[in-house]
């Protein structure tokens, strides 16, 4: 019995150790966010969301969106409906956990045309490096009344940036122009 114990103690400390050995020499957040080769530094990059509200004839969209560009990590939103806007720095934690979820998820959703009897309609563009894909996201529900699972982790990507952003970002008034983006006289450093 002692020596099943002994050797089963090994194994797990073994598959420990591995395990600690494997996760020390990766790139914080994963390689993936990161230009290949040695000292590569991290990928620009850009979740942008643009949300369209089922309100007829109103072609205004919030956009909220997390960009690293040359390693500088920032949130920002604009919300045109409610005249606000703001942008904040984002902790790499946070980035990091948020592409997780995106690069485990997003590459392989797709775009779905708006259902006018569905929820508010969400573009989601992802790019890293080089790559760029597109999905959607609504709130729908099967002819038994109930959302897929589809459905549900396409929101759940989604509401992981709004929450991030709800967090971090704080929104000031500005004064939209008749499209709902800042006008010229009110542009932020937003993009540039």
């Amino acid at each position: 019995m002692l020596g099943w114990c002994s050797r089963t103690a090994l194994v797990l400390l073994a598959t420990i150790l591995s395990g600690l050995v494997a996760c020390s020499s990766s790139k914080p957040g994963g390689s993936w966010l990161y230009e290949k080769g040695p000292g590569g530094r991290l990928l620009d990059s850009e979740i942008r969301i643009e949300t369209q509200r089922k309100t007829r004839g109103d072609r205004r969209r919030d956009v909220r969106r997390i960009r690293c560009k040359d390693g500088v990590i920032t949130g920002s939103v604009v919300a045109p409906r409610q005249k606000l806007r703001g942008e904040s720095p984002i902790s790499f934690d946070d980035y990091a956990a948020v592409w997780e979820r995106y690069n485990e998820s997003g590459w392989g959703l797709n775009v779905e045309p708006l259902d006018p009897s569905g929820g508010y309609y969400h573009i989601v563009t992802m790019r890293l490096g080089g790559h760029s894909h597109e999905f959607s996201a609504q709130q729908r529900t099967n002819f038994l009344g109930v959302a897929t699972q589809d459905i549900a982790t396409r929101l759940d990507l989604v509401n992981e940036v709004v929450r991030l952003l709800d967090e971090v970002v704080k929104l000031e008034p500005y004064e939209p122009d008749v499209e709902g983006e800042p006008s010229e006289g009110n542009k932020s450093s937003q993009g540039k």
